[in-house]
């Protein structure tokens, strides 16, 4: 299953998604958190092979970048985020 982590901010309604870049995790984005979660919902997502999500290539079967946008889109669904910001 691909490790992410919610923040909520009960004042709103909007989110924002951050995916972090090829040698990283979403540990890359605390200093970012402080910030950003005073107005936003935040969502942090760590990609196949990273952080929390080390062994989901495997279990999903992932080939492409589009294998995995349909499972972060699988994760927004789930969490009923109709749209977000990506950071």
């Amino acid at each position: 299953m691909m490790h992410y982590r919610e923040i909520k901010n009960e004042n709103s309604n909007e989110w924002v998604v951050f995916l972090h870049g090829l040698c990283g995790n979403s540990a890359m984005w605390n200093k970012q958190i402080f910030a950003f979660k005073k107005k936003y919902n935040l969502l942090l997502i760590d990609l196949p092979s990273h952080g929390g999500s080390e062994n989901v290539i495997t279990e999903y079967n992932i080939k492409s970048l589009s294998d995995m946008a349909t499972i972060i889109i699988n994760i927004l669904d789930g969490l009923h985020i109709e749209k977000a910001h990506f950071a």
